[in-house]
């Protein structure tokens, strides 16, 4: 069972994922949000960091969706406003998968 850091860690992620200081990074599968707003260039910087190790695909979020279980008894504004988690359209997930492995995911 091959190991794969999943992060979401509101910017850190381009001090967090450099295969320089962490050279383990190299030969394992990342999931990552990205966030450019808080870490400008950090797109730029993975894709940099990791097009030799890694095929990289990048997918924009998706807001949420109204999904709250019926058994919940809220209005929708005050459901709507409890489930939302304030995305901006700029943030996008990095599937980062070590060369010579599938990118089935």
């Amino acid at each position: 069972m091959p190991t794969v850091p999943i992060c979401d860690i509101e910017g850190g992620e381009h001090t967090l994922l450099n295969p320089d200081l962490v050279p383990s990074l190299k030969s394992v599968d990342i999931l990552v949000e990205t966030h450019e707003k808080l870490s400008p260039g950090v797109r730029d910087a993975l894709e940099d960091r990791f097009r030799g190790t890694h095929v990289l695909q990048f997918r924009s979020a998706r807001p949420t969706g109204f999904d709250m279980p019926t058994s919940i008894e809220l209005a929708s504004a005050i459901a709507l406003q409890a489930m939302e988690d304030h995305r901006y359209a700029d943030i996008e997930w990095a599937w980062m998968v070590a060369r010579g492995r599938s990118m089935s995911a």
